[in-house]
């Protein structure tokens, strides 16, 4: 019973592959839930997927998906023939119009859903793909690669190829890290590198002799022609983002431009055709602009940090420079350094500013509530900015606190309960010297017990010892 059934399945599939081979719209054979179990090559040149055992629907978009089910499931109801024209779009971002048609075949318990897709037209939108028309002088400007200028000069000195040229030029475009491809008048591939036999998964001696629009999905054969058809008229190049051949649709950020190779008589007689990665645009800010990034950059910086432009106006500042200098001014939104700071602080930025000096230091003291315990000194740091090479486009300003220290022989007395505890306790030997003469200033139990001196002993004694 078994081999009975596995017999009729392989009859099945040879008489669908007989029947779609020979359809020229996209072909499918589904089982009730839209499985696909047999598509024919146009078919999977429009999913770009030649998967079985996959849903149909999945290869759609939700409102694309929603349309072809809602279809297939009034064909089910009706057990009659289904076509309706949709607007559909796949996954991969392309549009197709087309009359999608259901239509069922049962032989006793099997049960077989035909589906076809018949392209009214293809829409693509402009930000998918994008043609732009430039003079063929011009092409040298779009290459990034300018080792492919020079190819480009030797296949216009060689075309049409001899064996020995073809094969001159083959060791030097395999060394191309782009997609490299030439074809003829007719679309016949005449030469393509490794980078691009790989990506198609087929030795190049394959490929060549090929017609390229074997190559591209079905759907978008016409779209080619068209541009194939303006550049013989105009002989412009045309870039266009992306690739068009349909193993390689999954290259994001490249384009390809398509240059036409002419003879004396001004007859396109064939394409060079590159593929590479699409540069950034450059973005170029003005120093006014880049202060304006981010706004709350600095907001919660841990110090007293400002950035002022070329005119000296407050552009972003920490919350601690708020705290600390402008307690007055919070309700202005446009402060010059000028009425934030001491007029001692104003000379010496204005005299910074004026200088060929990149950063400078000053000492500070901030009062507090007017109230002189409360009064403090800060290190201030001045630091010139430049967003466009030798032009100042304003500066930074810093203040830290300073903090005052005594001689450390007198710390560690006042601060006898927190040595006690830190280091009296520790079990660790520990010992403290001065930096200057070496000498020990302090020395725990351990450090006694593992040297075998008394404290008075270890004391009089300097880290040379």
């Amino acid at each position: 019973m078994v081999d009975k059934v596995e017999a009729k399945i392989k009859i099945n599939s040879q008489l669908f592959s007989a029947l779609g081979q020979n359809l020229r719209s996209p072909f499918f054979v589904l089982d009730r839930n839209g499985r696909i179990l047999f598509s024919n090559e146009v078919a999977e040149k429009l999913l770009q997927s030649s998967e079985k055992d996959k849903i149909l629907f999945n290869f759609f978009d939700e409102k694309s998906s929603k349309k072809l089910r809602d279809l297939l499931t009034e064909h089910l109801l009706t057990e009659s023939l289904n076509a309706k024209l949709l607007d559909l779009k796949l996954t991969t971002g392309e549009e197709i119009k087309a009359r999608v048609t259901f239509t069922s075949y049962a032989e006793k318990r099997e049960s077989f859903i035909f589906c076809s897709f018949k392209s009214v037209e293809l829409s693509i939108k402009p930000s998918d793909v994008t043609g732009i028309n430039v003079k063929s002088d011009d092409y040298k400007k779009l290459i990034n690669n300018k080792q492919i200028i020079k190819i480009i000069h030797e296949i216009k000195s060689l075309y049409p190829f001899t064996f020995i040229g073809k094969e001159k030029l083959r060791k030097e475009i395999d060394k191309l890290s782009e997609l490299f491809w030439i074809k003829d008048k007719f679309g016949t591939i005449n030469l393509v590198n490794k980078k691009f036999a790989d990506k198609i998964g087929v030795n190049p001696t394959i490929l060549e002799g090929q017609k390229y629009n074997e190559f591209i999905p079905a759907h978008l054969v016409n779209f080619y022609q068209s541009i194939d058809e303006y550049i013989n008229d105009s002989l412009n190049c045309i870039i266009v983002e992306g690739t068009p051949v349909k193993s390689l649709l999954q290259f994001q950020n490249y384009q390809t431009i398509l240059i036409p190779l002419s003879d004396a008589d001004n007859n396109v007689i064939a394409q060079i055709c590159i593929t590479q990665k699409i540069k950034e645009k450059e973005v170029k800010l003005t120093g006014s602009e880049l202060f304006e990034l981010n706004s709350k950059l600095l907001d919660e910086f841990p110090r007293a940090i400002a950035l002022f432009d070329e005119s000296g106006l407050l552009k972003q500042k920490s919350n601690q420079f708020s705290k600390l200098f402008l307690k007055k001014l919070s309700s202005r939104k446009k402060i010059l350094f000028q009425e934030i700071f001491p007029v001692e602080i104003t000379d010496k930025i204005n005299s910074f500013l004026e200088s060929s000096t990149e950063s400078e230091k000053y000492s500070l003291t901030v009062d507090k509530n007017e109230e002189k315990e409360n009064r403090k000194t800060y290190e201030v740091i001045l630091h010139k900015l430049k967003f466009e090479k030798s032009k100042v486009n304003g500066f930074i300003f810093e203040a830290s606190p300073v903090v005052i220290t005594d001689d450390f022989e007198s710390i560690l007395k006042r601060r006898g309960k927190m040595f006690d505890i830190l280091i009296q306790n520790n079990p660790e030997p520990i010992f403290i010297y001065d930096k200057d003469n070496l000498k020990f200033l302090e020395v725990n139990e351990a450090a006694l017990d593992l040297y075998g001196f008394r404290k008075d002993e270890f004391l009089e004694m300097d880290l040379t010892d």
